[in-house]
């Protein structure tokens, strides 16, 4: 029998979700398959792939998409049409409009919430784009908007302080890292880990292979990593290959398309072609944790990380940039992983080069890091924030 809480309604907000992927999508739908039996979750998504039904279950969650061309007015506001008539129609069957992520759907969201008296809460699930300096940098409507909310999830204590520092209320932030499911990402077995490598073109086991995940912007930084694997070879480093996960070309505004083609021309020039593989993004992401040897984050701006927790819950030696707040906080340097200097090309290889020539230091590595994850963000820790956080709004 589910208890009294589950008759309680959440209505998701996101900008995409399963099985498009996205950063926010993804964690939404994790956290309604650990809090099912507690709240009533629906979603609300935006949506590019034209193939996916308007209305629809996810895995027993009701789904509506919208599609919007974002460089069209009418687009625009066709989808503003639809997500009126959405909320007119479901609003008896939710008490929270739960926003992950903020943009200009979300202002209309906001309205119709208030109308409505139905409480909001916004996760800041993105650095930059998702925080109150950018929503005050849209004009008063917008900023109007973001200040509506009735409690901010602040992924890391860097979002925490830049919420702080933006002069919002203290009383309605609260610090809630995203949560992993620790089962899904383990490290593999033997037999595991040659699957994986045979499912990726295979992967020859004559190579170690360093892994990237996330889409290809600048501030991920894939071709940082790609100078410091280069680098490798100078130092004298054993035989490595480069596999990236994530999407190299893309309409959303992040994705820079010429860094993918940057990387193979320069790959190809080299005569290195064939060690270094392109996935695109992968929905068994799992797998290609299984697949490599190393998993390195290159980045120079993140709100959490959760490629990183995921490389960790995985077992796998990590390398990342130090981001304060943010990677320092996940990552014992030196216990868990090894964490270098943002843009460091020469400092990424030297770390990626320790890792490689001292296989029982990667293994200890790997193996405190799921030790660490698996405390600090497995479901049940991430279960019992959301859980507080929803019935703080009560």
């Amino acid at each position: 029998m589910k208890s009294a809480a589950s008759d309680r309604g959440v209505l998701m907000v996101t900008g995409a979700y399963w099985p498009e992927l996205s950063g926010g999508g993804l964690q939404c739908r994790t956290m309604i398959h650990a809090l099912g039996d507690r709240f009533r979750f629906r979603v609300f998504t935006t949506c590019t792939d034209r193939r996916l039904p308007r209305v629809s279950e996810v895995e027993g969650t009701p789904v509506m998409r919208v599609r919007v061309n974002v460089a069209s007015r009418l687009s625009k506001l066709m989808a503003a049409l639809r997500t009126v008539r959405f909320f007119l129609a479901e609003r008896h069957t939710f008490e929270l409009v739960h926003l992950h992520g903020f943009s200009q759907k979300s202002i209309l969201m906001v309205v119709l919430a208030r109308l409505f008296g139905k409480r909001i809460m916004l996760t800041i699930h993105t650095a930059g784009s998702d925080e109150a300096v950018a929503a005050r940098q849209l004009g008063w409507l917008t900023y109007w908007a973001y200040r509506q909310a009735d409690l901010y999830l602040a992924i890391s204590s860097r979002i925490a302080h830049n919420y702080l520092a933006a002069g919002l209320p203290p009383t309605k932030v609260k610090l809630a890292p995203n949560g992993l499911d620790v089962a899904r990402f383990h490290p593999p077995t033997r037999q595991q880990r040659q699957v994986a490598r045979q499912a990726l073109a295979p992967l020859s086991d004559d190579l170690y292979w360093i892994l990237f995940v996330g889409f290809f912007s600048r501030e991920k930084c894939p071709d940082v990593l790609f100078d410091a694997w280069l680098r490798l070879a100078e130092l004298g480093a054993p035989p490595t290959g480069l596999i990236f996960v994530g999407e190299t070309d893309s309409e959303y505004h992040e994705v820079d398309k010429a860094l993918a083609a940057a990387i193979t021309a320069r790959a190809a020039d080299l005569g290195v072609g064939d060690r270094v593989r392109f996935t695109g993004p992968m929905a068994n992401v799992e797998s290609a944790y299984h697949a490599a040897d190393i998993f390195v984050m290159p980045s120079s701006r993140e709100a959490f990380g959760m490629v990183l927790v995921e490389a960790m819950a995985s077992g796998l030696p990590v390398v990342a940039s130090r981001i304060e707040q943010v990677t320092d906080e996940i990552v014992d340097d030196g216990v868990t992983g090894i964490l270098v200097e943002p843009r460091d090309p020469e400092a990424l290889a030297e770390a990626i080069l320790r890792v490689l020539r001292q296989p029982a230091e990667a293994s200890r590595l790997g193996a405190h890091a799921r030790e660490t994850v698996v405390s600090r963000y497995g479901l049940e820790a991430a279960r019992q924030r959301w859980t507080e956080a929803y019935d703080s709004l009560r």
